[in-house]
């Protein structure tokens, strides 16, 4: 083990010990807007507001600090450890809503095993294949782009998992746009 993963481990046991040593006097369980609140000021601070780059910064996947910002999706254990051990910040501190911003720009080495990218949220590919499938039989046709923003999925996302369904519902949007503008001249 490197130096690196034993910083990481150590924090990691110090900050779940915190969050049990303190658990009997928290006066309630953490809410889901104090970690919005908290990642908001995150990346507010570090990335001028740009959840994007703050993903980059964190080794998150792009959706997950907006998923978290916006309550599409509760923190992965794992995830939120990262990102306080970069900031250096008390994952008890995240949790309540306390977050001060004190060093900027200064963020912490992650060992080599935490570097990567992953998603907090499951792609369930038979719900959101029947998503497509009832937003392609929907009238009038709606894009790709609506779709996806009503699902709340990425459409590059949608794309990977189901491309044959994403082309069917792009083409039959096209197709109604199209007889839309013959109709008008």
């Amino acid at each position: 083990m490197t130096d690196s993963d034993w910083q990481w481990q150590f924090f990691v046991g110090q900050q779940i010990g915190t969050i049990l040593a303190n658990a009997p006097y928290l006066m309630q369980i953490p809410q889901k807007h104090n970690v919005a609140n908290a990642i908001d000021s995150c990346i507010a601070s570090y990335s001028g507001g740009k959840a994007k780059t703050f993903a980059d910064l964190m080794f998150l996947s792009p959706s997950v600090p907006s998923d978290w910002r916006y309550g599409r999706a509760l923190p992965v254990l794992n995830l939120l450890l990262r990102v306080c051990y970069r900031l250096s910040i008390s994952l008890l501190d995240f949790l309540t809503g306390n977050v001060i911003i004190t060093q900027k720009e200064v963020f912490k080495e992650l060992p080599l095993c935490q570097q990567y990218y992953k998603t907090n949220r499951p792609f369930d590919l038979i719900k959101i294949k029947q998503l497509l499938e009832t937003a392609l039989s929907e009238f009038p046709p709606k894009s790709l782009r609506q779709v996806a923003s009503a699902i709340e999925y990425d459409r590059t996302e949608l794309y990977r998992h189901l491309p044959d369904l994403c082309h069917q519902i792009n083409v039959r949007y096209k197709l109604y746009r199209k007889s839309r503008e013959n109709f008008y001249v």
